[in-house]
């Protein structure tokens, strides 16, 4: 059964309140609403995008839409202090809960600019079939143990499941992120049908 979801597991610091703008998050909400129609969003804010940015990465606000992104979902996330368990950002609302994960597969992985994580259960149902690797636990939401899952996968796929939670999927570029996800989409739906 999944976790219920309470927020950010977090301390968020504000560095200050301006909405970041970066030309890149037309592409994430392009991303975001075509993963909508494919289903990925069933219950509402489910799910999270990023890229990195020179000063870190900007990330999707914790409880957004990924349907319907505005300009003050998109959050800059600038330092990352795991030890004190704070996030601090550029923007009105506080990132995603999964911003420690974000932030830990980009440190191990310079090559990847783009990070976008779903709930994509067709995917999921059909696995197996599709040979995609799997974390090897389920961990709750937003902590370091499912951050620690996540990397032993992370740093040799570019696509795979987190055990009983979604997928992840990490690109050189936003289209490449997205298409991944498509893919594995269309794939998983030719099984069903």
């Amino acid at each position: 059964m999944p976790e219920v979801y309470i927020g950010t597991k977090f301390e968020t610091v504000f560095s200050n309140s301006d909405i970041p703008k970066y030309g890149e998050c037309g592409r994430i909400r392009f991303w975001g609403k075509k993963f909508a129609e494919m289903g990925m969003s069933p219950l509402g804010p489910e799910g999270n995008l990023s890229f990195r940015t020179d000063d870190g990465f900007i990330v999707t606000a914790t409880a957004s839409h990924i349907s319907n992104l505005q300009e003050n979902d998109f959050i800059e996330v600038i330092q990352v202090n795991i030890k004190e368990n704070t996030i601090h950002v550029k923007g009105c609302k506080e990132p995603s809960s999964e911003s420690f994960m974000h932030y830990a597969i980009y440190q191990q992985r310079p090559d990847i600019n783009v990070i976008f994580h779903t709930h994509d259960y067709v995917v999921m149902d059909n696995q197996f079939e599709l040979k995609i690797p799997e974390t090897a636990k389920e961990q709750k939401y937003g902590t370091m143990d499912l951050v620690n899952e996540v990397l032993k996968v992370s740093k040799e796929h570019e696509y795979f499941i987190i055990k009983n939670h979604g997928i992840i999927a990490l690109g050189r570029s936003i289209n490449e992120a997205g298409e991944k996800i498509a893919s594995a989409h269309s794939s998983a739906s030719a099984i069903e049908n």
